[in-house]
């Protein structure tokens, strides 16, 4: 839309300007000059307006397009004192026009050019989605849980069962996609689910998922049960990148357990894969062991064919799962090509 002629000579007289635009003269000096760079920038139910900073100003005046569509207001909306201005609590999917002068001692300059925007809806929430691959295992009088990694969620609310069902409020929260609840009664059955938490409020409930404690009791021709593993991908990193080699190490914690309930210590592996055209290409395997210091650090290598696509890929997103007996856990990663070298 357009100002119609009548109105743009009625206002221009009024603020000092001739048709033309040019500035009246005022006794004392010069007003400013017409201000450049004005951008409108829509955003959430609001429009942000920028120019550059004009010489001699002292501040500005910003007029926005009366609701008719056709005229300007002869008063300024807001006179900010910087070249910015957000106006704020406009109507969604309005478009909105406006006109900015820069203002001193002198009077006010010329009018800019018009520039418009639509005003963007508020953003909506995003809580996290459902739990995956939730996992329970008994262990001497605890059980293990495990899950997926759920994106955009920065902890989790685990509940457990009780006499008379599930209580309103978690059993514990957690940062890891895993908890240990420990202290449960040996060959007492017990049941959980889990939900995902962000800024933007909880995810959905997961299936219920169950397991019996065991005894500490040694059993026939075996050793005694101990304590309950852990395994702990919270420290690893989301982002690796690999040597020219096609190496890099990635690290974690894992406890195993001291008094030798786990058969196999050793991981039976770690599997690095990437979707590629509608694929999954393995990237690498690899087994490790966990000291009694219980940090990991795990050195792993890419194969021929999977170090060639991620030099033609430059990145790949990877999903990272480590085993550890009957422990399971997922991590997604960022798989980077190794740095060109300088010439």
């Amino acid at each position: 839309m357009v100002d119609t002629a009548a109105d743009d000579v009625g206002q221009l007289a009024s603020w000092g300007l001739d048709a033309r635009g040019s500035t009246c003269s005022f006794a004392g000096g010069s007003a400013p000059g017409v201000i450049a760079g004005l951008t409108a920038t829509p955003g959430p139910e609001s429009v942000a307006l920028d120019w550059d900073d004009t010489a001699s100003a002292t501040s500005y005046e910003v007029f926005r397009r009366n609701p008719d569509g056709t005229t300007y207001p002869t008063s300024p909306t807001a006179a900010p004192s910087t070249s910015q201005f957000t106006d704020v609590e406009r109507t969604a999917g309005t478009q909105y026009c406006y006109k900015v002068r820069a203002v001193n001692a002198s009077g006010p300059g010329p009018l800019s050019s018009e520039v418009c925007a639509t005003a963007q809806a508020q953003p909506q929430p995003q809580p996290p989605g459902a739990i995956t691959g939730l996992s329970a295992t008994g262990f001497p009088q605890a059980v293990a849980l495990s899950w997926n990694d759920t994106p955009t969620a920065t902890q989790y609310y685990v509940f457990r069962k009780g006499a008379l069902g599930y209580p309103t409020l978690p059993t514990v929260t957690v940062v890891p996609s895993e908890f240990a609840d420990l202290g449960r009664a040996a060959g007492v059955r017990v049941c959980y689910t889990v939900r995902a938490v962000n800024g933007d409020g909880v995810g959905p409930l997961s299936g219920e998922i169950c397991a019996t404690p065991l005894s500490t009791a040694t059993p026939p021709g075996g050793q005694p049960q101990g304590s309950v593993p852990v395994l702990n991908l919270s420290g690893a990193p989301r982002s690796v990148r690999v040597d020219s080699k096609g190496r890099y190490s990635y690290g974690f914690t894992a406890t195993p357990n001291a008094a030798g309930s786990l058969t196999v210590t050793t991981a039976k592996a770690v599997t690095v894969a990437a979707k590629k055209k509608k694929r999954k290409l393995v990237l690498a395997r690899k087994s490790f062991s966990v000291p009694a210091s219980g940090k990991v650090k795990v050195r792993v290598k890419l194969g021929r064919v999977a170090l060639k696509t991620l030099k033609r890929a430059k990145a790949l997103r990877a999903s990272t799962a480590v085993k550890l007996g009957t422990l399971t856990a997922k991590r997604n990663i960022t798989v980077r090509a190794p740095r060109k070298k300088r010439r």
